[in-house]
């Protein structure tokens, strides 16, 4: 939610706001224009629909009231800071690790703890807001946009997320704040931090649509030189650069984290750094030898530790797979490519004409207080391992997600460390982009 929002005041729109089950309707409506492969239409959501307990073939009886239920007993164990299996059994949510008991029980995840008690919210609230327009299975619809992996394109997805921030939120306010001692990376300065410039603009795409039909191999052999595509308009970045100057005393072995965090609100007015914080979206996490002395570390928006780069289309793989099962190339795989993470062209929110301000912050911190024993050590080749990991390995930093700007904030001057640096930057949308865009529209409109 928080790219999420970075967007929106992009479009000058307020941040998001949480769903909750008390409301008894879902206020806005959503129609995703689109369509099966079978040829059945996605459901439409008008506004103001009730919400109502679910009673069809596919997921069976699935309550409101449950859902209500399981989340008043998540809150209190949240309150309590532990966790109680069904033998008794106490586990603490006062540590670093307590938000992974979390996430798994919200997220119905098959190893969560006392799931009879705690439930799957996650999994029912979909249900019941995906089945909302026919929640007794009368008229046999297809399955909603919310269900499935499509569901970020209902901004109703973003409300229920939104929900489930607030429950971690809850729970990272339990959590004793950071002290000084504990940010503080003695003997290392950001001295300063230079980004190039941040610009973004929408590229035309051609999107393969040869999957569409169904076809027999023969035909599908026959159609290498041929295509079927379609246009679309997307947003992208410029490729930029960060050049963050440190100062240390020694050698060591740091990690750079570097996270975007929106500066002010859709109204204009200044976030805390609380706000702040809470709001702050991860770019990139690496790890960086520093020598004694003064370093010059410099880091490419395409070697982000969050993104993947666009999938080859099907057509290009196919075709390279069939050159190299006749000897005319090699196909090689690459193991270590990356099935997740975020989109590199989406790594930066849109920004405006005139140029949106935001705050980056880039805090440098010792690696050795955080390594993980056994994990991967050389990342250069492992794209998005700060969302995926590495495969068969252990996460490659013991510190959580967001660290350090992850739970609460009484006191600003805890943050005001020689390794954190702020900076602010901003982020403009180049209007010829946009021009090109609609001439062509009107062209083919013609």
């Amino acid at each position: 939610t928080n790219r999420y929002n970075l967007e929106r005041l992009s479009n000058k729109l307020p941040f998001v706001t949480e769903f909750q089950f008390n409301y008894p309707t879902v206020k806005y409506g959503y129609n995703p224009h689109a369509i099966y492969r079978n040829g059945e239409e996605f459901p439409v959501r008008y506004d103001d629909m009730k919400i109502k307990d679910v009673h069809d073939k596919h997921y069976g009886d699935v309550y409101v009231r449950d859902v209500k239920d399981y989340e008043m007993r998540l809150r209190a164990a949240i309150d309590k800071q532990f966790i109680q299996t069904e033998e008794y059994q106490k586990f603490s949510l006062n540590n670093t690790h307590g938000i992974d008991i979390l996430g798994k029980i919200v997220y119905g995840n098959v190893d969560r703890l006392n799931p009879k008690y705690y439930g799957k919210i996650n999994t029912y609230a979909r249900a019941i807001l995906g089945r909302i327009v026919d929640p007794q299975g009368k008229y046999n619809l297809a399955p909603s946009t919310i269900e499935q992996e499509v569901a970020q394109r209902d901004p109703l997805y973003y409300n229920l997320y939104k929900h489930y921030d607030q429950l971690f939120k809850k729970h990272k306010y339990h959590l004793t704040p950071y002290t000084k001692e504990e940010i503080e990376f003695q003997g290392v300065q950001v001295d300063e931090v230079e980004v190039s410039e941040l610009e973004t603009y929408l590229e035309p795409y051609e999107v393969n649509m040869q999957n569409i039909f169904d076809e027999t191999k023969d035909q599908q052999e026959q159609k290498y030189d041929s295509e079927i595509n379609a246009r679309v308009y997307r947003l992208n970045h410029k490729p930029y650069t960060y050049k963050i100057n440190v100062n240390s005393e020694r050698d060591y072995t740091a990690v750079v984290r570097i996270y975007l965090a929106p500066k002010y609100d859709s109204f204009g007015e200044k976030l805390t750094y609380q706000q702040m914080f809470w709001k702050a979206f991860e770019l990139d996490t690496f790890t960086y030898k520093l020598t004694t002395g003064k370093n010059s570390i410099l880091r490419k928006s395409s070697e982000s530790s969050i993104v993947t780069p666009d999938y080859m289309k099907l057509n290009e793989l196919q075709k390279k797979v069939q050159e190299a099962l006749e000897g005319q190339s090699q196909f090689l795989i690459n193991k270590d490519y990356r099935h997740c993470g975020f989109p590199s062209r989406l790594l930066l929110p849109r920004g405006t004409f005139e140029g949106q301000k935001y705050t980056m912050i880039v805090y440098v911190s010792n690696y050795d207080e955080e390594k993980v024993q056994d994990a991967q050590q050389t990342y250069s080749n492992y794209g998005s391992y700060s969302f995926c990991g590495f495969k068969n390995q252990k996460y490659p930093f013991a510190k959580p997600l967001g660290y350090p700007l992850d739970r609460a904030v009484p006191d600003v001057t805890v943050f005001k460390t020689g390794n954190m640096y702020l900076k602010d930057v901003t982020i403009k949308y180049q209007k010829h982009h946009d021009e090109y865009m609609h001439e062509n529209m009107n062209v083919v409109d013609m």
